[in-house]
């Protein structure tokens, strides 16, 4: 461990022997943490990704961009390699590897191996078990405070709608993707939401590569 280590140990068992079961069970002790912090990154990692298809479905609404797929043609924009913009996944990314790190340097396995002056080894008196550092724990919950901290900043900021939000619901998105009959191969163009045209009293706000007009406050859309 990098700080000081705790001269108390833990184990699974209750002798510190030195058998292959307990080696194995005192082993699984110190990693069964990492497993919780896989969890914890997948969990923020899908927190982070509904937040940026927010905004990139809400940005829609401000400045003509190309649609995000897999294989792009014309002005279509690739999706992201990390599946989140770099300025989140490395952060994201970093903050997990440190913190995998840092457990490791929490919890780990000890194995003291007790030998006569013929260098042979004494099972009776080597053991084995889990130690942990205090100082490497605190630093854990340092860091691991942070990625909640700043989550919670970024999840309670406000997003100016300019686009009706979808959540990620197929018939909200549906009902955007209706432009005018002379919009031709608009999903390979740069598009923008608004007003697309009105019939009578109700107007038709949709996705569009030819001009749109922003959203009359009061009047009905279909």
């Amino acid at each position: 461990a990098w700080g000081p280590a705790s001269p108390l140990t833990f184990s699974l068992s209750t002798h510190n022997t030195f058998n292959t079961r307990d080696l194995l069970l005192n082993a699984s002790l110190a990693n069964l943490p990492q497993l919780y912090l896989s969890i914890y990154y997948i969990t923020f990692n899908g927190l982070y990704t509904c937040v940026a298809m927010a905004y990139e479905w809400n940005a829609l609404g401000t400045k003509r961009r190309g649609l995000r797929v897999t294989k792009e043609e014309g002005d279509q924009r690739s999706t992201h390699f990390l599946q989140l913009p770099y300025r989140w996944a490395l952060p994201i990314a970093a903050t997990s590897g440190v913190l995998h790190w840092l457990m490791s340097e929490t919890l780990f396995l000890v194995r003291a191996d007790v030998r006569d002056r013929d260098g042979k080894l004494i099972d009776l008196e080597s053991f084995s078990a889990c130690g942990y550092s205090p100082v490497s724990l605190l630093a854990l919950f340092c860091v691991a405070s942070v990625p909640i901290l700043v989550t919670a900043w970024v999840v309670t900021r406000s997003l100016r709608q300019r686009v009706p939000f979808a959540a990620g619901n197929s018939m909200v998105v549906s009902a955007a993707c209706h432009p005018p009959a002379d919009d031709v191969d608009v999903h390979l163009k740069k598009v923008m939401w608004g007003e697309v045209g009105r019939f009578k009293d109700v107007g038709h706000c949709s996705l569009s590569s030819a001009d749109v007009g922003e959203p009359v406050p009061g009047m009905r859309y279909a």
